[in-house]
């Protein structure tokens, strides 16, 4: 590793560390119990008000972080929920709505089926 390498390393080494801080204080101020919570939800609520509660900057910050950890088709996945936000509600309401409407009719056809399996084929001759 040359020597500028083992200069970034320790830089990036200083930011997490300082980033470390800023999540315990955001805990601190943000929990009534802050032991109850995680560094990752304190890291949330740094990232929502710094971004000032914008949606965009909170999905930017969570699509960069997924690039950068090579979660690539996450991220992507991401992308196309935040382009299409109505569409894809949409498209889950009416799947969901769908599904509500299968099971309701296979449930009434198990019914059908208990209670007609009730009565011997030929009893109404």
């Amino acid at each position: 590793m040359t020597i500028e390498q083992q200069a970034r390393e320790a830089e990036q080494d200083n930011i997490c560390s300082e980033l470390d801080d800023l999540i315990k204080r955001q805990r601190m101020l943000s929990f009534t119990d802050p032991s109850k919570s995680t560094d990752l939800e304190g890291l949330g609520i740094l990232v929502s008000r710094y971004t000032e509660w914008d949606g965009e900057g909170i999905y930017v910050v969570a699509y960069e972080a997924l690039t950068d950890a090579n979660y690539h088709a996450l991220a992507a996945k991401l992308k196309y929920l935040w382009e299409h936000p109505f569409v894809r509600a949409e498209q889950l309401c009416a799947a969901e709505d769908a599904r509500t409407q299968f099971n309701q009719a296979e449930d009434a056809r198990i019914q059908n089926l208990s209670f007609m399996a009730r009565f011997p084929k030929g009893d109404d001759e």
